[in-house]
C-alpha cells in the first residue's frame, strides 16, 4: 500500500464497491463545509488493478470533495482488482466515519451471499469479512433461501436429480418400437405402495386442531380389568376418556366381532 494524491476523475465508483444501503446527503454537505474550512480528513481507500482505481472506502469524502470542486484527493492505494475492493468495502466503516445502520450491514452481507463464489464460505467467514455476528449472516441466508434465491449453506449438500427420472427403456407394440421414460412410473408405483390405508370406520379426532402425538406400541392382557389398569397407568385422562367414547360409538353402531375365545 502507498499513499498518494489521485485525480478524482481517475477514481471509479461504478463497480458495485459502495457498501452502504444509501449515502447521506447531510453528511456529504457537512464534510464539504469542513473541507473548505481546512479540516484534514483521512485518505480514501482504493484498489488499483493496473488500469483503474476502484474506490473501496471513503464515499462520503469522495462526494464531498467533488461537491467543492476539488480535483485531487489523498488515497491509500492497494494493488488489487474490483473484487478485492468489494471484499474490503463490506467491512469498512466499522471504526470510523458514519456509523453503519442495520440496513448497511444487511447490504454488505447480501453482497457476499449473492456472489456464486463468496456465498460458499461458511457464515462465520462471511461475518468476519462484514464485521457482523455470524447469527446475522445465518438469518439473512435463510431469508434468501425462503425467497427461492438458492443461497444454500455450504454445510448442506446441493440436491441431486432423482436417477429414476432419467430411466428409459425400449418398448415394442406390434411392429413399432419406441422409447418410454419409466422413472415417473416407478415413482408413482412406489408412492401408491407407501400410501397409508385409512379405515372407512375411522372417527374424526376429538381435537381436530391438536398436533399429532407419537404412537405407543403395547400389549394388553385379555382380562378387561387388567387391560384397563394398564391403560390407566400409561395414558392421560383425556386420552382414556376419548378412547371410551370411541369404543362406545363402535359398540352402538355395530356388534363386536366374535373372537375364538368367545366362541369357546
Amino acid at each position: 500500500m502507498n499513499q498518494q494524491n489521485l485525480s478524482i476523475d481517475q477514481i471509479r465508483i461504478d463497480g458495485g464497491t459502495q457498501p452502504r444501503e444509501s449515502l447521506s446527503e447531510e453528511v456529504i454537505a457537512q464534510y464539504a463545509v469542513d473541507m473548505e474550512a481546512g479540516q484534514a480528513f483521512p485518505p480514501v481507500t482504493v484498489f488499483h488493478d493496473g488500469a483503474a482505481y476502484w474506490l473501496a472506502d471513503g464515499f462520503h469524502r469522495y462526494h464531498a470533495a467533488r461537491k467543492i470542486s476539488r480535483t485531487e484527493i489523498a488515497a491509500d492505494v492497494h494493488s488489487g482488482t474490483r473484487r478485492d475492493a468489494i471484499l474490503f468495502s463490506v467491512g469498512a466503516n466499522t471504526s470510523h466515519g458514519l456509523r453503519r445502520t442495520n440496513a448497511d450491514k444487511r447490504k454488505a452481507v447480501l453482497t457476499l451471499l449473492k456472489d456464486p463464489e463468496w456465498s460458499q464460505n461458511p457464515d462465520r467467514e462471511i461475518a468476519r469479512r462484514c464485521a457482523v455476528d455470524p447469527s446475522f449472516v445465518g438469518r439473512v441466508r435463510r431469508e434468501l433461501s425462503v425467497d427461492r434465491l438458492q443461497i444454500a449453506s455450504p454445510s448442506a449438500p446441493a440436491p441431486t436429480p432423482d436417477a429414476t427420472d432419467e430411466q428409459l427403456r425400449s418398448v415394442t407394440r406390434g411392429q413399432t418400437t419406441y422409447t418410454m421414460q419409466t422413472g415417473k412410473i416407478s415413482e408413482a408405483a412406489s408412492s401408491r405402495r407407501s400410501a397409508p390405508r385409512i379405515s372407512a370406520k375411522a372417527l374424526k379426532p376429538i381435537r381436530p386442531h391438536s398436533l399429532p402425538r407419537p404412537m405407543r406400541a403395547l400389549s394388553l392382557p385379555y382380562d378387561p380389568q387388567l387391560a384397563a389398569n394398564t391403560l390407566y397407568e400409561l395414558f392421560e385422562r383425556s386420552y382414556i376418556e376419548g378412547l371410551i367414547a370411541a369404543l362406545s360409538h363402535l359398540l352402538a353402531t355395530e356388534p363386536p366381532p366374535v373372537l375364538p375365545q368367545d366362541a369357546a
